[in-house]
């Protein structure tokens, strides 16, 4: 599972270093770092950043368009272990559409840095309730909304 996602991250930094040129590289690097460090979907909303100032501007919707599939692969490799993987892929399909149908909306509708704020929000709340969605049917968190593997200050240990 991690090598596929690590494939995908790889795939999405060469093809952003191909479209966006050396600020694609760095955003390349940039998404990789972060994927490896914090996840997912800080790995996705970074690389919707670095499509939208390198990509979009030079290479048009085609080009912005194929950057975009390594990013919606991350979404859909966590499929291949559900225990429902269509429904899970439909959701997943249907999240993508409709994020996909209110940037452009968005787009249409406001000036562009508002309509960017607004999809980095809305990619952000969405990366971060898919975490704690796949935290939870993986049974890591617990009944208070702590996880497993957290760890706290006051815990002292004692020693017989």
């Amino acid at each position: 599972m991690q090598i596929l996602s690590g494939l995908l991250v790889l795939v999405f930094g060469v093809m952003v270093a191909y479209f966006g040129g050396i600020g694609g590289l760095l955003t390349g690097i940039v998404v990789l770092g972060l994927w490896f460090v914090f996840g997912t979907p800080a790995a996705i909303a970074s690389g919707t950043v670095g499509i939208g100032i390198f990509v979009s501007p030079t290479g048009g919707l085609l080009w912005t368009a194929l950057a975009f599939v390594p990013l919606c692969g991350l979404l859909v490799v966590p499929a291949l272990t559900a225990s429902e993987p269509r429904r899970f892929l439909a959701g997943t399909g249907l999240l993508l559409v409709g994020i996909g149908g209110a940037s452009m909306l968005a787009l249409q509708l406001v000036p562009l840095w508002l309509a960017a704020s607004g999809i980095l929000a809305v990619l952000g709340l969405g990366g971060y309730t898919l975490h704690r969605l796949l935290l939870l049917n993986l049974g890591l968190l617990t009944d208070d909304g702590e996880t497993a593997t957290e760890h706290h200050d006051d815990e002292t240990l004692t020693t017989p």
